[in-house]
This record gives C-alpha cells, sequence and structure tokens, in this order.
C-alpha cells in the first residue's frame, strides 16, 4: 500500500507443501488460506490498480490419493506430484490483455512479467503467454 514496489512476488506454498503430508484435512485448510489471502491481493489490485499474475510450477493438493488402496483398502494418499496441468491467470491486467492457447510452461512466465511491465522481452527467452 505504501506504492514504493512497481513489481512484488510472492508464493504460496501450502497446496504443495501440506499436500505432501498426505493429510487431506490439512490440506484443505492450506488451500483455504491461499484462496482467502487471494482474495485479499485482488482486492488490493484492483484498489491501486495493480496487475496479478496467479500461477503454480506443479500439481499436488489437486490429486491427494493413489489410485491404489492400502492393504486394509483405505485410500492411499499421494505425496507425490501430479501431473495436472496448472494454472495460469492475468487478474486486472493492461486493456486488451489476452492468453494465447498453447502448450506454456514456467520458462514461458518470465517474457509474460516483462511484458505486462510495458517492456519487450529479449527475443532469446521463451515467448510471452499472452498476445
Amino acid at each position: 500500500e505504501s506504492g514504493k514496489y512497481q513489481f512484488l512476488r510472492c508464493n504460496y506454498p501450502n497446496g504443495d507443501m501440506v499436500g505432501h503430508t498426505g493429510n487431506y484435512e490439512a490440506t484443505i485448510i492450506g488451500v483455504e488460506s491461499v484462496d482467502l489471502n487471494l482474495k485479499r491481493i485482488m482486492d488490493a489490485c484492483l484498489k491501486y490498480d495493480y496487475c496479478l499474475l496467479v500461477m503454480a510450477d506443479h500439481g499436488n493438493s489437486d490429486e491427494m490419493y493413489d489410485k491404489g488402496k492400502n492393504p486394509d483398502g483405505s485410500p492411499k494418499p499421494k505425496t507425490s506430484h501430479s501431473l495436472a496441468r496448472v494454472p495460469f491467470a492475468v487478474f486486472n491486467g493492461p486493456e486488451g490483455t489476452e492468453i494465447k492457447d498453447g502448450d506454456f510452461g514456467l520458462a514461458n512466465v518470465a517474457a509474460t512479467t516483462v511484458k505486462i511491465l510495458g517492456f519487450e522481452p529479449p527475443k532469446e527467452w521463451l515467448e510471452s503467454i499472452i498476445k
């Protein structure tokens, strides 16, 4: 709120770190906490006209149980990363911001961030996720 910074980066590891425990209830609480705090950040972005990029590097809490079962027949917790595609969202982006269709990854985020900040990414970088 100070207006001191033009760019902020924040990592919420809740879904990943708590997902590794295999504890379903704790993971729900961790993800709900991220949801609550993203809402707070979104409100601040609207108030101060900031753009918010939301992404993940991999899944974990999205797939809490393995396909197999424990010997007693109970669900087997999955504590490893999932292979699911992860979201990328732009909130309150510059007018006309549009996400491209394609197979993008974390390596494309740098060019996307630079482009949203109003600069052209170096040609050596992988392309931006936004048009």
